[in-house]
């Protein structure tokens, strides 16, 4: 597993791992490069948009209200597979692209 996938500790040494953010009034842009010891071992298990696959993935965790309840998780694996989600009830995820309150 890419250590960008993780939180780096003191003395872990560095592989060339990177994160970049910007921002300005409208979005929030991101671009991260995660490198591996070990580059054959990554796993690009291809799936569908939105589905939890096993696979090395980059992921994305925001809290936009500040409330540590609600938020968004954005996700791409190494096979360049996107998923997104809103969290909710602090735990809770919901990938249906459809706000919760206007479910029928």
């Amino acid at each position: 597993m890419a250590s960008c996938s993780g939180i780096p500790t003191r003395g872990s040494g560095h592989r060339g791992d990177e994160l970049r953010l910007l921002f300005d009034d409208h979005a929030l842009y991101v671009g991260a490069r995660c490198a591996d010891g070990e580059p054959a071992a990554i796993v690009r298990q291809l799936s569908r948009r939105d589905a939890l696959a096993e696979a090395d993935t980059f992921t994305l965790y925001l809290d936009p209200h500040r409330d540590r309840r609600t938020g968004v998780v954005l996700q791409v694996s190494a096979a360049a597979v996107q998923r997104d989600a809103a969290i909710y009830d602090d735990n809770f995820e919901d990938d249906t692209g459809t706000p919760s309150g206007s479910r029928q």
